[in-house]
């Protein structure tokens, strides 16, 4: 697995301060203050999904970025001849909290190929109902169960994603798994 950070950006707020509630303007002052919002913490594994297997492939990176995680976001790029045989599980392994994103899009029935997904609590489609051609579930999509049970969360340590692929037949690869955050 290779890790990697895109970027990290600091915002700049303008603070205000008045007299008592009457309005006028005593002083003001521009400060910088870093949110920590950090996007592109990624694997690049490129490993073979096992066929019709129940252990799966597991996925895990060790995060050294600290602070408590306010809002997560998970990009995943997977190639697979048949996305229905895939679940796809995140779990934060130092407190044993375990999310399915994905979970056999279509009921199972998407015979569609590849992933190339963010999964994002604020999107509005969930990622389970997609299922195009050529690429089955491409863009940005509510996952299976919400993320927001990894809010609150120290955001460092082992990270592991999960791709089971449960029957036998079409095969395919997990490629890239990235995160992106606010913490706190």
């Amino acid at each position: 697995s290779e890790m990697c950070i895109r970027d990290r950006n600091n915002y700049t707020f303008d603070v205000i301060v008045t007299d008592n509630g009457t309005g006028n303007l005593m002083d003001s002052e521009t400060i910088t203050v870093t949110v920590n919002d950090i996007s592109g913490l990624c694997s690049n594994p490129n490993l073979a999904i096992p066929d019709n297997d129940p252990n799966g492939l597991n996925d895990t990176l060790n995060i050294a970025v600290t602070g408590l995680i306010s809002d997560l976001n998970v990009g995943i790029d997977i190639t697979h001849t048949y996305v229905g045989d895939l679940q796809v599980s995140l779990t934060h392994v130092t407190t044993g909290t375990e999310i399915i994103v994905i979970n056999n899009p279509g009921s199972g029935s998407c015979g569609e190929d590849d992933i190339s997904v963010i999964l994002d609590d604020e999107a509005s489609e969930i990622v389970d109902d997609q299922c195009t051609n050529p690429t089955a579930i491409n863009g940005t999509f509510l996952p299976s169960n919400t993320l927001d049970g990894f809010d609150g969360l120290e955001f460092s340590g082992d990270w592991s994603l999960k791709v089971t692929d449960s029957v036998g037949q079409d095969t395919g690869t997990l490629s890239v798994s990235y995160t992106h955050l606010r913490a706190h």
